[in-house]
């Protein structure tokens, strides 16, 4: 990959985070501000494509190209906002154990495969992780400059703070860690005590923004868009363009050279 590509993984052991949501977002704000971005779906629910523009998961993905041998960044989309990115596709089950057999054959595949890639300098490339373990997301964290784990606002995400220790040591040791905590509700005592605590638990880690709960993020998804577009001036809205600032400073990207043509 051309200099100055940064990866970034965002990864959760716990479902229903707003993981994908998060990715959609962040892509779609990079692309508002001209900074050059490529999002990339490793999870089999095949869902990015619904934050996009989609009505219904795509169908051909990246994951039945590689299942015959065929070149993955032929399946990149880019929707009418210009926001790129590469879709798992839908996958039974004997796809998904001949891609986890692959991957357990060739530990550095994901690795080589990204750095296939024809991107600009100064891209970001955002994964969209699947729920930790899984092979792929073994492969993924070996591959990020930043790993963003993603928390809900909660009880139970106080609970696993080992669990995420342990998935933080499979990244590499040059990786940057941060906690993004979501779904944050300041009108529930409950959520306020978790966010201290989590905050607490994460110190120094922590974004700076926290991801709110609010009417917009749904109304978003049953629009198939992003609440940066959908409703740009709502309090979700505007956490994840703080989210997307935080990462372009700490990746030190910009917005970069003319767009090429594929991936």
């Amino acid at each position: 990959m051309p200099a100055g590509i940064r990866t970034v993984a965002l990864v959760s052991p716990l479902g229903g985070t707003g993981q994908t949501t998060v990715v959609a977002n962040l892509a779609c704000i990079l692309a508002q501000r001209g900074a050059p971005c490529l999002a990339l779906d490793l999870c089999a629910q095949n869902a990015l494509g619904l934050h996009l523009g989609r009505t219904k998961p795509v169908k051909q993905g990246w994951a039945q190209l590689v299942d015959t041998g065929q070149w993955w960044g032929d399946t990149a989309l880019e929707n009418s906002a210009r926001v790129r990115w590469l879709p798992f596709g839908m996958a039974d089950v004997a796809l998904l154990e001949r891609l986890h057999g692959r991957l357990r054959n060739q530990d550095d595949w994901l690795q080589q495969q990204l750095a296939a890639l024809s991107l600009e300098q100064n891209s970001l490339l955002l994964l969209d992780v699947p729920t930790w373990p899984s092979p792929l997301a073994q492969q993924a964290l070996r591959c990020a400059d930043l790993v963003l784990v993603v928390l809900e606002a909660s009880w139970r995400a106080q609970q696993i703070h080992a669990e995420v220790q342990s998935l933080l040591q499979q990244a590499r040791a040059s990786a940057v860690h941060g906690v993004l905590l979501t779904r944050f509700d300041p009108r529930r005592v409950t959520q306020q005590t978790a966010l201290h605590a989590l905050q607490t638990q994460w110190h120094g880690h922590v974004l700076p923004h926290v991801v709110h709960e609010d009417e917009s993020v749904p109304s978003a998804m049953a629009a198939t868009d992003c609440v940066a577009h959908h409703m740009p001036q709502a309090q979700a809205a505007h956490d994840l363009q703080g989210v997307a600032s935080w990462l372009q400073e700490h990746m030190h990207t910009a917005p970069g050279t003319p767009r090429k043509k594929g991936v």
